[in-house]
């Protein structure tokens, strides 16, 4: 199980992965995006530093990045519809999402792992 600590830095990550895939499909409608290469695993936390690394500039970046990506669907909501081949785990089947389940998928994933961590 991740400590909090780990699990803010594990829900920033997750937004940087999405944001880019949702600037992919910005990009070029259909656009492929391989992050097979992401297991956010506890290994993975571990290696990656989570538990020492310092909260406020993850959590500084994490709101910098959703509000530019807010503000290009801002300026043309039609972009919610633009979609992403995905490649999530090496040697599966691709799957497509739009910007719109990208986003509704990562605000999901986050009030999950927030109700783990809360605090009686």
């Amino acid at each position: 199980m991740m400590s909090i600590h780990e699990t803010v830095h594990h829900v920033v990550e997750s937004n940087i992965i999405a944001a880019s895939m949702i600037i992919a499909a910005i990009g070029k409608d259909g656009a492929t995006y391989d992050w097979s290469w992401l297991y956010p695993n506890l290994v993975w936390i571990k290696r990656m530093g989570y538990a020492k690394a310092p909260i406020k500039p993850a959590i500084q970046m994490l709101e910098c990045m959703n509000e530019h990506i807010a503000n290009l669907v801002r300026v043309n909501p039609k972009v919610l519809k633009r979609k992403v081949t995905l490649f999530d785990k090496p040697g599966c089947d691709t799957h497509t999402m739009t910007v719109e389940e990208i986003m509704h998928h990562e605000s999901s994933h986050a009030i999950d792992h927030l109700k783990e961590v809360q605090i009686d």
